[in-house]
């Protein structure tokens, strides 16, 4: 294989392997895949609807230094804690455990920020916490409710990990 051939955007449309070193059947890689997947095939969950994963990213070495640098052994990368939860990018990632990162994450409609619904024509928040979903209240706009969705799952986690690091 020449150069030209790592470059090639082979992985659902816009990844590629920039280089050789590349075990299709590692964790990494399937990571790597699966998060493409999900935001470049429309046949995956609407959720994931203008979902995208950063430029520098869809280089799979790019992705694979990220991972080496920052992976924690059975937590998942997680792109809602830091960002809007549309992009996959080193600034917007983080590795959670997985009770966190599946238990707080809900959208009812893929145009409003992820926590935020519409209920009794106002945007409403709620999160769940330990399987509990607990009301956050109504806002005017989307945006501050999904502001009070981000804080509220941001002192969830925080609360969590002091929990599991201090008992």
């Amino acid at each position: 294989m020449n150069h030209k051939d790592y470059m090639k955007k082979t992985v659902f449309g816009v990844g590629y392997l920039g280089g050789n070193e590349v075990n299709s059947l590692s964790s990494t890689y399937k990571r790597w895949q699966g998060m493409l997947r999900r935001c470049y095939t429309y046949t995956h969950r609407p959720t994931y609807k203008d979902c995208e994963v950063c430029i520098e990213w869809h280089n799979f070495q790019t992705y694979a230094k990220w991972e080496a640098d920052n992976h924690v052994e059975g937590y998942q990368v997680d792109k809602d804690l830091l960002g809007s939860g549309k992009l996959y990018s080193p600034k917007t990632c983080c590795w959670l455990p997985p009770k966190i990162n599946m238990a707080l994450v809900f959208r009812s409609k893929v145009d409003l920020p992820i926590g935020v619904r519409m209920k009794k024509g106002k945007y409403y928040s709620e999160v769940s916490c330990n399987g509990v979903r607990k009301g956050l209240g109504y806002r005017a706009t989307a945006e501050e409710a999904g502001k009070d969705y981000r804080q509220a799952k941001e002192a969830y986690v925080k609360n969590f990990s002091r929990r599991v690091l201090f008992n």
